[in-house]
């Protein structure tokens, strides 16, 4: 332990106990009262050695050896919340959620008026699972850091507004995380996480169904922080947007940005939706087709590949898609339509009777195109030997039989 050094230690021993002693300020003191400052003093700088020792252990990384000496530092002196605080960060590092609560619960009831306390609570508290427990520490580092003039510049204060926004959103009060995204904005400019703030923000807005508002936040971002890490997701969420908006040539656009930074699937996908809009069918197909050789068993990419196909003229090729799309997911109801519709249009009858069991699947599965279909194609044979062409205009003349297979196929709706 370290050697201590008492200021008046070399005179103590020459005083009675009790006696009354005189010092320059004109203060009188017993030797009882001497020998208590002093033990005060020495209890002080006992506690500080190995809080100050902890404080070194913790930053070089030693968080055990930090919890130890954090420890030795609260036996020593028990009212010293800054070592519960800083054992509390400690042990939240090491991943030990419960301790670092019970310790910073220990500081903030020995010190309900430091607004780093309630901050580095609200993180537990989240880490926990607790969010409204972590909402109320967050409201209250704010409520503590109003008092303060340098707020606008305080860390703790932006994040406290910030981490509270991001609960919001996570329990998706949109409005409520849009309100606490802009005060950060609005409070400080330049905010460490300003980048962080207006990405979320957009997100929100696209969620609570304000595209505009989503896409001015992603432009923000993007031209004041081009080298944002997660430049192409703000490219995506921005084309998606546009999207919404009927925009879909900047969305083309935003979708290429992002591919260009990172090529992922789902960049993709949305880009082939956005030409497939656009009746650009070629640029879907490709876009689709890179989709599905990075997932070879994604039922929407081959069902709307087969789509582009056949709009873009090329039926043949499209059944080959819709049958890939219904494997892939057996209760996909427009797939099972679309490829008994297909194979009726390229084959005729009686050829395309062989798309029966598909359309009969369809309307199994409540495919109101199907279902409408088969009632006015309806002949003198079983239900299942309807023709195997679009309806052209008049309906089949019913008779007796083809009325009670009418009702076998509405049955299916039941």
């Amino acid at each position: 332990m370290k050697k201590l050094t008492l200021t008046l230690s070399t005179i103590l021993p020459l005083i009675s106990l009790g006696q009354t002693i005189f010092i320059s300020t004109g203060a009188i003191l017993t030797t009882g009262t001497l020998i208590a400052i002093e033990s005060q003093k020495a209890i002080a700088e006992d506690s500080k050695f190995y809080f100050d020792r902890a404080n070194k252990k913790r930053k070089s990384g030693n968080y055990k050896g930090a919890i130890s000496d954090y420890t030795e530092a609260i036996k020593i002196n028990p009212n010293s919340y800054n070592s519960y605080y800083y054992r509390s960060v400690t042990k939240d590092i090491l991943k030990d959620s419960l301790g670092a609560l019970s310790d910073i619960n220990k500081a903030i009831e020995m010190n309900p008026k430091d607004a780093d306390f309630y901050y580095a609570r609200g993180i537990i508290n989240k880490k926990l699972k607790k969010p409204f427990k972590a909402m109320y520490d967050y409201s209250q580092a704010i409520e503590l850091n109003e008092k303060s003039a340098a707020k606008k510049t305080s860390f703790v204060y932006n994040s406290s507004y910030y981490n509270l926004a991001n609960i919001k959103y996570d329990l998706k009060d949109y409005s409520g995380a849009i309100d606490n995204y802009s005060r950060i904005i609005n409070l400080n400019p330049n905010y460490k996480f300003i980048s962080e703030v207006y990405f979320f923000r957009g997100s929100a807005k696209y969620n609570s169904g304000n595209y505009s508002g989503a896409i001015a936040d992603y432009s923000t971002l993007l031209n004041k922080h081009p080298k944002y890490y997660r430049s192409d997701a703000a490219y995506y969420y921005s084309g998606r947007s546009k999207m919404k908006l009927n925009n879909n040539n900047e969305a083309v656009d935003d979708f290429t940005k992002a591919i260009a930074i990172k090529p992922k699937s789902n960049y993709y996908f949305q880009r082939a939706f956005a030409n497939y809009s656009l009746d650009n069918y070629s640029e879907a197909i490709a876009d689709f087709t890179k989709v599905i050789n990075d997932e070879p068993k994604n039922a929407v990419a081959y069902y709307n590949r087969g789509l582009s196909k056949y709009y873009s003229g090329n039926k043949s090729a499209a059944i080959g898609d819709f049958l890939e799309a219904y494997t892939a997911k057996p209760d996909y109801a427009n797939a099972f339509w679309m490829h008994g519709k297909t194979i009726a249009q390229v084959e005729g009858s009686p050829q395309g009777k062989r798309g029966c069991r598909s359309i009969e699947r369809a309307i199994r599965l409540g495919q109101k195109d199907a279902i409408k279909w088969g009632k006015i194609s309806i002949t003198k044979d079983d239900w299942c030997n309807f023709k195997y062409i679009p309806y052209r205009g008049k309906a089949n003349q019913i008779n007796g039989k083809d009325v009670r297979a009418e009702n076998h196929i509405l049955n299916y709706l039941e």
